[in-house]
Order: structure tokens, then sequence, then C-alpha cells
């Protein structure tokens, strides 16, 4: 699950550097992309580490204008839950 979930942020990395190297030539086109990507990733990131143990303060220090957002972090924090849940349930079934 965790591996799953690393491997969605590393490629929300190397397509957020791709964009912002093509971002250069194509200046705006890519643009919302990027913002967008790096919503994700922030929030993706945020959740993994709180659900593994990391408060807020070891994860980031956002400025005050940047807050992250909360209702999407806690939704995410249920999904990821709610997999492992249910791989732990299919593990048991299995035995």
């Amino acid at each position: 699950m965790f591996k799953e979930i690393k491997e969605r942020l590393k490629k929300y990395a190397v397509e957020i550097k791709t964009l912002k190297n093509r971002r250069k030539a194509t200046r705006g086109s890519e643009e919302s992309k990027i913002l967008q990507l790096k919503y994700h990733f922030r929030h993706i990131h945020i959740s993994l580490s709180e659900i593994r143990g990391r408060t807020r303060e070891q994860i980031e220090k956002p400025s005050i204008n940047n807050p992250a957002n909360e209702d999407y972090i806690c939704k995410i924090k249920t999904e990821i839950l709610q997999k492992i849940k249910d791989e732990q349930i299919i593990r048991s079934n299995e035995n």
C-alpha cells in the first residue's frame, strides 16, 4: 500500500519536473497542470506522512498564506486507511 502511494508521489514529482522544463518553452499552457500536480503531491505527502506518525511540523512549514486543505487531507487519509484495512482483511482471509 505505502509502496503504491510512494510510486504515485514519484510519478507526480517526475511529471512536475518535466512540465516545469517544458513550461519555459511554452509559457502558460502548462502552468495550471503544474500547480494542480503540486497541490495533489503536497496533500498526499502530508497525508501519508501523518499516517506514518509524523507531526505536521515535521512534514512542512507553510507560509501563513498557504495553509493545507484539511478536508482534502482527511479524505486522502480515509482512503489510504480504508485500503490498508481492506488489504488486511484480504490477507487474513487468505490464511
